[in-house]
């Protein structure tokens, strides 16, 4: 019998969250009220124990008479239908696990799998998961370097699947049976794990023991302050720092510890020893710009606050630095008016509203326009426009200066061409406000959208429908 749990339906490993919450008899979810009329068997191997970080193989057979069509539990829209139910044995506790990922993750993951399954009768079809991608969800569950029994089940759950389309699809749930398993945590061994498992004393005595660990590059290319600063361990952050650390190491992807500093506990303590604020990563980005950027992308309102606090403390630090591109990403008009010297080129002119444009800062984007008389009607210039999508105040302030938003424009949708219009792209990104500035300023919500290399057309409703937007339309 193999040490890893026989589940079983895919190809690609996925992370599961956990989160705990009263369950019905002790383990179950809701009780079931849709069953399955194609005789769908979920099932796991009995085994005697399992590691947290070997996969889970999960078996959905098909033993009814006629062929099964479900969601696939390893794409975006199908993941929300599968469940693992745990419960430790010594102390009654139960948890629910889920998957997780990022929308990166998914989006890669649906460009390389079928949406759907197709399970034939009288056949099994696989799914591979790990049972858990970050050992540090059970930091609350397990003590390190240990283990403990569980009871685990499956429940797959297509009752509640949101925006499906086709009548055949699967709609049931079902249960798996339930299995007992010694779960062992993960070994902990070298100063990065234990900082990865939030272990700081630990960290400390194994340094204190080796201090030749304080300056020391991994095979990762990162040295412990680039750890330090990426888990957000300040106690060790500072250890470090007070002990000789390198505060401007350059690490892989030419990342130093401010980069991978994420709270304004961390940030803080990096900036009392005067980091270098100008040094760029491998995508051209200094500390500075990569808080923006990540403040830009997030979605919601806690992790754009949890950012804005971080950029409030680089301010102070850029004064007078002479990097354009720090003041534009802490927002400081000021501070851009006077990096501008004698007559700035095009192309400077160009990267400046295009940064202020990613980053909703609509007061530069808008010295930028007015007080060099941008014509928004150069190509470069119109298409950059397709980033104010995010940003309704600068899509406002570009649309008094455009005379038709009614151009195509061309972008990617999990890494699909499309040929498109700005309400496809306002549609995608859920901006309703954007979406209402859009057609005030006229444009036609009958524009249809190509991918395929033009061999599908889907109108804005058609998207809105498709990616599970409608209320952007409202």
């Amino acid at each position: 019998m193999s040490t890893i749990i026989k589940v079983a339906v895919a190809y690609f490993c996925i992370g599961l969250s956990l989160f705990t919450s009263p369950l019905l008899g002790g383990f179950g979810l809701r009780a079931a009220t849709t069953v399955s009329e194609d005789a769908l068997v979920v099932f796991l191997d009995e085994t005697a124990e399992i590691n947290i970080s070997d996969s889970i193989f999960l078996a959905l057979k098909n033993t009814g008479e006629s062929t099964i069509r479900i969601a696939n539990p390893n794409t975006t829209f199908g993941r929300s239908q599968l469940t693992f139910l745990f419960e430790e044995i010594a102390t009654k506790k139960s948890f629910n696990a889920t998957l997780t990922g990022s929308a990166e993750f998914w989006h890669e993951q649906d460009q390389k799998e079928l949406k759907l399954l197709t399970i034939p009768k009288g056949e099994t079809t696989w799914l591979e998961i790990p049972l858990f991608s970050d050992s540090r969800a059970w930091s609350n569950l397990l003590k390190t370097n240990s283990g403990s029994m569980f009871r685990i089940r499956v429940v797959l759950d297509g009752t509640e699947l949101q925006g499906a389309k086709g009548k055949d699809l699967w709609r049931g749930q079902v249960r798996s049976n339930q299995i007992s398993v010694l779960v062992k945590s993960r070994i902990l061994e070298t100063p990065r794990d234990y900082l990865a498992n939030g272990k700081s004393e630990k960290v400390i005595d194994l340094i204190k023991a080796n201090r030749s660990l304080i300056k020391s590059v991994d095979e990762l290319g990162w040295t412990l302050l680039h750890y330090a600063a990426m888990f957000d361990d300040s106690k060790v952050l500072g250890w470090l720092l007070q002990n000789g650390a390198d505060v401007n190491a350059i690490g892989n992807l030419g990342c130093t510890p401010l980069h991978m500093a994420t709270t304004t506990e961390s940030v803080g303590a990096l900036l009392k020893f005067k980091p270098k604020l100008d040094l760029t990563n491998d995508k051209g980005l200094t500390p500075v710009e990569n808080a923006a950027h990540e403040k830009s992308s997030c979605e919601s309102a806690d992790e754009k606050q949890k950012w804005s606090s971080v950029l409030a403390l680089f301010k102070p630090h850029i004064a007078g630095s002479k990097n354009l591109m720090n003041a534009v990403a802490v927002n400081d008009v000021e501070g851009v008016k006077q990096e501008f010297d004698g007559t700035p080129t095009l192309q400077v002119k160009q990267a400046i509203l295009q940064k202020a444009i990613v980053y909703d800062h609509v007061e530069i984007a808008k010295y930028i326009v007015d007080d060099f008389k941008l014509n928004l009607s150069v190509p470069e210039l119109r298409r950059m426009a397709s980033d104010a999508v995010n940003s309704a105040n600068c899509l406002r302030l570009l649309a008094t200066k455009l005379q038709s938003f009614e151009f195509p424009l061309t972008f990617k949708i999990y890494s699909t061409e499309t040929n498109g219009s700005f309400l496809h792209l306002a549609v995608v990104k859920g901006n309703a406000t954007a979406v209402k500035c859009l057609l005030d300023h006229g444009m036609n919500v009958a524009v249809t959208a190509s991918c395929d290399k033009g061999k599908t057309n889907y109108s804005v409703i058609d998207w809105a429908a498709m990616f599970d937007k409608p209320d952007t339309l409202k």
